[in-house]
């Protein structure tokens, strides 16, 4: 288990090619999951909880949370922020078939 508040800082490039600097404060829960606060970067203030719920012999995941931007808004703000989800979900997914 992991004490206190990890920050992961890190530089992603945007759609329009420009580099941003990101910052997240990460609170692990486990073994229920971990919640992300935005502090810097394209979502700023953001902040989400995803969750794990036994399936058998999977895991279903759930991410819960309320998304702003200074750099979008609306349907642009929405598909931004499932793109993500569904990237992170398919490297963790990568990164885990190769542990089994």
């Amino acid at each position: 288990m992991v004490e206190g508040h990890p920050t992961l800082s890190f530089d992603s490039k945007m759609p329009d090619g420009r580099q941003v600097h990101n910052k997240i404060r990460l609170t692990p829960m486990d073994p229920l999951g971990f919640g992300l606060e935005f502090l810097e970067g394209p979502l700023a203030g953001s902040k989400a909880f995803t969750y794990y719920i036994p399936k058998g012999n999977e895991t279903g995941v759930t991410v819960v949370g309320e998304y702003t931007s200074q750099w979008m808004a609306g349907e642009q703000l929405k598909q931004a922020v499932l793109k993500n989800n569904e990237a992170v979900f398919n490297e963790d997914q990568a990164n885990l078939s190769k542990m089994m």
